[in-house]
């Protein structure tokens, strides 16, 4: 079977690289497809096509367009997207789209995408979120400054891999970001801050596959350390056994009829063991190979799932595995 891994430039490649070498290891034929082909993960297979497309979130149609070409005359059985912009423009496109892939429902990627509505959706449902606010005017973020105990977070309200994130220090640090340049939004981004309280304590993953709502596989893993260390990606990361973590991560996509791969972030107080959502990243994630280390091979069951075949449900993996996660960026 052939498989064509998307990609782009703005994505992180640790996750790309690992489900590729997964992939051959496993015996599908791999392509792997990307904007700037000067990239190092381009250059770390010779057992891999390579694809050159436009950037898909600059010109989504002409990406579009490409892959489709590709698909025909390069016989791709299925085309997985590995970064924000391919998973935002194959699933924007997914009714019209004739080649094989595997993405979620458009309104609940969305959702799952738009960290606000997120919060707001998880809170419905019973899912502990940090207090939160949305400021859209000066006074806006002056009012929150009174209310809000600092350091505090801000973060775009669309973004991904810690871009955007900060953690005001002052009153002023906070309001500062109000008079910044004019924001701009795109698909991938929405520079729009989001402001919340600090919950102090480590973030842990629950990373998922799911079948029309159903999950096919779930490891929880912690972040021992990151960039920047106040949160952000993980570089080096461990698997835990969490399983009241890993059925609230699995609540919340089931919700949403997920289809895919995804994985959900939680800060877990230090105060009180609780945990609360931070936002889920609605494609595969950057530590990818600690979860094929631990026993869990999400890229060979997605592909398998996607054509079709049959995967073992609520596999097992191991606890205590750490990792460390260098990055592979282009540049």
């Amino acid at each position: 079977m052939h498989v064509l891994l998307a990609t782009d430039s703005s994505a992180d490649d640790r996750k790309t690289f690992a489900a590729a070498e997964s992939l051959l290891r496993a015996g599908f034929r791999v392509t792997l497809g990307g904007d700037k082909l000067s990239r190092p993960v381009f250059q770390l297979s010779a057992s891999m096509g390579h694809l050159h497309y436009p950037h898909p979130i600059s010109n989504p149609s002409a990406f579009i367009r490409q892959v489709v070409e590709a698909v025909s005359t390069r016989s791709i059985d299925l085309v997985l997207p590995f970064s924000d912009g391919t998973t935002i423009a194959i699933t924007d496109s997914q009714k019209q789209i004739q080649f094989r892939t595997l993405v979620a429902p458009r309104e609940s990627f969305r959702l799952a995408s738009d960290k606000l509505r997120l919060l707001r959706y998880a809170e419905r449902i019973g899912i502990s979120i940090p207090r939160t606010y949305a400021p859209e005017s000066l006074d806006d973020y002056r009012a929150v400054a009174d209310q809000i105990q600092f350091p505090c977070v801000a973060k775009w309200r669309r973004s991904s891999a810690g871009i955007g994130l900060q953690f005001p220090r002052t009153p002023e640090q906070l309001i500062h970001l109000a008079k910044a340049d004019k924001l701009k939004s795109d698909s991938a981004f929405d520079q729009r801050h989001l402001v919340q309280e600090f919950i102090p304590g480590e973030i842990r993953d629950v990373a998922c596959l799911f079948r029309n709502g159903k999950p096919l596989a779930t490891l929880v893993s912690r972040r021992i350390t990151m960039q920047p260390s106040t949160g952000g990606p993980g570089l080096v990361v461990e698997t835990v056994s969490d399983p009241a973590l890993a059925r609230l991560g699995e609540k919340l996509l089931s919700s949403l009829d997920w289809h895919g791969p995804a994985q959900v972030e939680f800060r877990v107080d230090e105060r009180n063991g609780e945990p609360y959502l931070m936002e889920i990243n609605a494609r595969f994630w950057g530590t990818l190979a600690l979860a094929i280390e631990a026993g869990i091979d999400f890229p060979v069951m997605a592909c398998r799932m996607a054509l079709g075949e049959e995967v073992e449900i609520g596999q097992e993996y191991r606890s205590g595995i750490r990792r460390r996660l260098p990055f592979l960026e282009g540049p």
